[in-house]
This record gives structure tokens, sequence and C-alpha cells, in this order.
């Protein structure tokens, strides 16, 4: 038996085709247009994933560049301080401490690697390189 109606919205004449053909190719033809759209769907996704992951890189690499031209634009000095007796490098780094510096471990960590230091040990007498910013 012939399928009786024409459908030309899925681009075929159902005169030529069994009925049960008809149908299948229906299926068929649909099923095609589901994965069509998914497959698009999928990629729209991956590419909105892919333009986040972009932007959240340039704007971290942005405030990269941003933090170390700051810490670039300031002049640093250094100045020599002889340790007196109780002193310890924290109480020399709070006297010589601005927000130039960062937190103060991270100036702290900068006058040991100016001395050459390797712990937070200093002794009556040494003479100490101080950074400071204006």
């Amino acid at each position: 038996m012939r399928a009786a109606v024409n459908n030309f919205e899925y681009g075929f004449d159902t005169d030529c085709f069994t009925e049960t053909e008809a149908v299948a190719r229906v299926r068929h033809i649909r099923n095609m247009k589901r994965r069509r759209a998914l497959q698009r769907r999928r990629s729209r996704r991956i590419m909105l994933l892919i333009a986040g992951a972009a932007l959240i890189l340039i704007i971290a690499l942005g405030a990269a560049l941003n933090s170390s031209k700051a810490k670039s634009d300031r002049a640093m000095y250094l100045t020599s301080v002889c340790v007196e007796e109780g002193d310890c490098i924290w109480n020399i780094a709070k006297k010589y401490y601005t927000e130039e510096c960062g937190s103060m471990s991270e100036y702290v960590r900068e006058i040991k690697a100016t001395n050459g230091l390797t712990d937070d040990v200093i002794k009556y007498g040494y003479s100490l390189l101080i950074p400071y910013y204006e």
C-alpha cells in the first residue's frame, strides 16, 4: 500500500514509498534533525565555555600586568641598619614597612633575600641592608 499523503516538509514525496517506509523515513529525518540541533547546542556550549575561559585568562593577565607595573613604578632605595641588642628582622621591618612593600611577610622575605639570609636569626652588631620605597 502506498502512503496517501505527499509530505514535502521532509524533502521527499511519500507516494514513492510504502507507508511503513515513509514512516521510517520520517522518523529517521526527525532523529537527524534532533541530532543536528543537539550538536548545535553542544557546539554553542563549548564555544561559550572557551570564550568564558579566554575572558577569565585576559582578566587575570591584565591584573598581573597591573600589579607588576605598580611594583616597577615605585623607586626602591637601600639603607644600612646596625642590629642592636634585642632586635629581630620583624621589628626592623616594622620600622621601614609601607604599603608599597606588599604584606609584612613579603617585606621580611625581601629583606632576607637582600641580605642573603636563610632564616630570621640575626645577631647584635650585624649590618643589614633594608630596602624601602618612595
